[in-house]
């Protein structure tokens, strides 16, 4: 009976120390803070690792940014151009802060305000091969999903 209670009592501690190490490895991306509550990310950050690495992740990976002069452009289903401080730096783009119609089976497509730049997101089903790799990364899902 003790060997047995011994075996739980390690399992247990394991996956404690396991998961202690991950949220030590997960820190919420600063613009998640322009966004939300500090209450709200740090519960994130306590109690829902999976939404916490969806939020970075989609902030630095959903999307990349290509130069594309206007005539180039008329090929792309654009949408809407996003709007933007005249001083506005990519750098500092927080995509949260945009209502982006973002679809599952192939690549959305912004203009960063008035520019040649253009925003590429990834497909919904792309990055979400993304996020489950992410996932797996930190342990947050086994190696099989």
């Amino acid at each position: 009976m003790k060997t047995s209670q011994l075996i739980v009592f390690l399992l247990l501690f394991t996956g404690t120390v396991s998961m202690a190490q991950t949220k030590s490895l997960i820190t919420p991306d600063q613009r998640l803070y322009d966004i939300y509550e500090k209450d709200l990310v740090d519960n994130l950050v306590e109690k829902n690792l999976n939404l916490l690495v969806y939020y970075n992740l989609f902030l630095t990976e959903s999307f990349d940014v290509i130069e594309l002069p206007a005539d180039k452009q008329e090929s792309l289903k654009l949408y809407t151009s996003l709007e933007v401080a005249v001083d506005a730096k990519l750098t500092d783009l927080n995509v949260l802060n945009y209502n982006l119609e973002l679809k599952d089976d192939e690549e959305s497509f912004y203009r960063w305000g008035n520019s040649n730049t253009i925003l590429r997101f990834k497909s919904g089903r792309d990055f979400n091969e993304l996020y489950n790799e992410a996932r797996r990364t930190y342990g947050l899902i086994s190696q099989n999903n």
